[in-house]
């Protein structure tokens, strides 16, 4: 363990839509670990924080799987 003991979304001045996949897909992820379950990061999920952050289409990178 690396002694985490929160862990903190930024929200603010983000949509609902954001926050909401955020945590979606972190806590998916987090719990994962701690239950001790094996796992690889699902292709949609990255996508979905991709979607998430670049909604207006302000930044030029694009996901490559």
């Amino acid at each position: 363990m690396l002694g985490v003991t929160s862990f903190k979304i930024e929200g603010r001045l983000k949509s609902p839509e954001y926050v909401a996949i955020v945590t979606r897909v972190y806590r998916k992820y987090i719990d994962m670990y701690l239950a001790g379950k094996p796992f690889e990061i699902d292709l949609k999920d990255k996508d979905d924080l991709l979607q998430a952050f670049n909604r207006g289409n302000f930044s030029s990178r694009s996901f490559k799987p």
